[in-house]
């Protein structure tokens, strides 16, 4: 659920829950994350109607993406955003382009590993990325 910041993972291996536990902030979430949580995670059928709407919008998504010439890459996910590399492109520029459009966009360049070429794509109805 990204627009109250929940998320949550699962794994059998000890030494990485441990990692993760040692990392994490003393408040991991808000009541009202918490409250909606308790009943979406309740609604089995909104559970798989949105995990089918994601799949759908992320394939026309990375089809449509992978059209424009400043493109360079544009990741495999599973997930509800697109990891993209650019091309020699001014990033700012196409930053402030997608904000004042509407499309959520996440400059990456603090993430380790990455620069200034990668920036990352919520998953989005495609009337949005039409636009584009």
């Amino acid at each position: 659920m990204p627009g109250i910041r929940f998320g949550y993972g699962l794994s059998g291996d000890s030494s990485f829950l441990k990692k993760v536990r040692d990392r994490q902030n003393p408040w991991n979430i808000n009541c009202f994350a918490e409250t909606a949580v308790k009943y979406v995670l309740k609604d089995q059928k909104y559970i798989e109607k949105s995990l089918k709407w994601i799949v759908e919008e992320r394939k026309y998504m990375t089809t449509e993406l992978k059209k424009l010439s400043f493109i360079d890459k544009v990741f495999d996910t599973k997930a509800n955003f697109l990891l993209i590399k650019l091309k020699n492109k001014d990033i700012q520029k196409l930053y402030d382009y997608c904000l004042s459009s509407g499309i959520l966009i996440r400059k990456c360049d603090n993430f380790r590993g990455l620069d200034e070429h990668y920036v990352r794509f919520a998953v989005k109805d495609r009337e949005k990325i039409i636009n584009f």
